[in-house]
């Protein structure tokens, strides 16, 4: 048996086109592919024990899609919401292969 999904809980409500706190940036609502990744400037420092940068999370959500897992990236104060079938975060569809 497999997941349905994957649920990437962060501090961070999305996945955005560059770091959150520039200016302009511009949360991601859904990543179909790896192509849609292509203009997505990101930043990869550890900020401490447990926890990563957007790479990381990245990382994560393109080993659970190419196993066919689809992937929902949000924060939790978003969780509750996206249980309940409400569209937040950014999600990560699965790989066709």
């Amino acid at each position: 048996a497999k997941a349905d999904a994957l649920v990437l809980v962060s501090d961070i409500d999305a996945l955005y086109d560059m770091p959150p706190t520039r200016p302009g940036a511009k949360a991601i609502d859904v990543v179909a592919s790896d192509a849609d990744l292509s203009l997505i400037e990101v930043e990869g420092s550890s900020t401490g024990v447990g926890t990563g940068g957007a790479i990381t999370k990245l990382g994560a959500a393109r080993v659970a899609t190419e196993a066919g897992v689809a992937v929902l990236l949000t924060s939790a104060s978003n969780v509750a919401a996206a249980l309940s079938g409400n569209q937040v975060g950014t999600w990560f569809s699965p790989s066709a292969s």
